[in-house]
């Protein structure tokens, strides 16, 4: 069970670092595109506006929560920004007003929220592998 759980614990380290960049990656993409045709994602909660900066300001903080994570410290907060993120999906694909082009793209977005659950389970944090405060 052991493997398992560090298993799922790196994939979680991996997908949450793999969906900042992207998420940094989609904001600089709008930055250099301009105010001419904005990127618009209508399943987020932002407008065309100000989605380029909170993508930024979540893509760095989410970096930032994932390398502390990976050094052992405060994995509470990578596993808040995991449910935060499984909640974003979940709201904005299939609790909005969102509508689907066809069943692949509905196909594709179930896996991505399957993601999303299983980088939460592997951000849960647990007792193994910390320090061990008793005296001696």
């Amino acid at each position: 069970m052991g493997f398992l759980r560090g298993v799922l614990r790196v994939y979680s380290w991996i997908f949450e670092a793999l969906l900042c960049v992207l998420g940094i990656g989609v904001s600089i993409v709008s930055l250099t595109v301009g105010s001419s045709d904005p990127v618009k994602v209508d399943w987020l909660p932002w407008n065309e506006s100000s989605l380029p900066a909170w993508l930024i300001g979540l893509g760095i903080l989410g970096l930032f929560l994932v390398l502390l994570a990976f050094m052992g410290r405060l994995r509470i907060l990578l596993f808040l920004f995991a449910a935060g993120i499984l909640g974003l999906l979940v709201k904005g694909l299939f609790l909005s007003t969102h509508t689907f082009e066809g069943p692949d793209e509905m196909r594709f977005a179930l896996y991505v929220v399957l993601a999303a659950l299983l980088a939460f389970l592997g951000a849960w944090p647990s007792a193994s592998g910390g320090r061990n405060y008793r005296s001696r």
